[in-house]
């Protein structure tokens, strides 16, 4: 999919977000609410993507191939060069 700065999708999860976070953050929320939303609806969410993501993994037909296709490359790439990838990246954030 092609995205562009105007794109109705992109305006529309723009929306969606500065209004939930709008609501969410706003002070005059009761304490309890804010309460049960961080920990309750978020540590659930979590949850629930969690086992999706592994849901789809688990239905991939080729994954041991994928998986050794992965390590053969690995192997041939030098170690150092990836931690030091690693490393730079962490010094980026």
């Amino acid at each position: 999919m092609i995205t562009v700065p105007g794109s109705m999708p992109k305006i529309i999860l723009l929306f969606w977000t500065n209004w939930v976070y709008f609501w969410v953050s706003r002070n005059d929320l009761n304490k309890s609410i804010k309460i049960f939303i961080n920990y309750f609806i978020g540590p659930l969410l979590f949850a629930w993507l969690s086992y999706r993501v592994y849901q789809e993994v688990k239905e991939q037909k080729d994954l041991p191939v994928y998986i050794d296709n992965l390590l053969g490359h690995l192997g041939k790439i030098k170690i150092g060069l990836l931690l030091l990838v690693v490393l730079l990246m962490f010094l980026q954030w």
